[in-house]
């Protein structure tokens, strides 16, 4: 398991709707921070031409729904006699994975 970073993000996710250069429709662009929100750094996650700006919509929340924004999460396995994972915290500079059993585990983590 890789930990990239533990300050949280500020910027939000947005709908952008314009007309599509080609004349399919109306582009539909979704973006994790904006410009015009004061943003300065922004990057697109996806996009999709649509046929009308509800559908656009419907779309949009249909992506928050499954992708914010490629949910990378690596498992880590549990040693047997431990039992399952029931939470994960960090102490002391470590991270601490709770167990059905009460026994405490340290998960290692890779050097970014």
């Amino acid at each position: 398991m890789k930990v990239l970073s533990v300050s949280r993000e500020t910027r939000s996710y947005y709908l952008t709707l314009g007309p599509d250069p080609k004349g399919r429709g109306i582009l539909a662009i979704i973006s994790l921070g904006s410009p015009q929100r004061g943003d300065t750094e922004v990057t697109v996650c996806d996009n999709k031409i649509c046929k009308t700006e509800k559908a656009a919509q419907k779309w949009y929340r249909r992506q928050m729904r499954a992708r914010p924004w490629e949910r990378v999460a690596k498992t880590i396995a549990a040693p047997e006699g431990v039992g399952k994972i029931t939470g994960l915290r960090a102490q002391g500079g470590k991270l601490i994975a709770d167990t059905d059993t009460g026994t405490p585990m340290i998960v290692p983590l890779e050097d970014i």
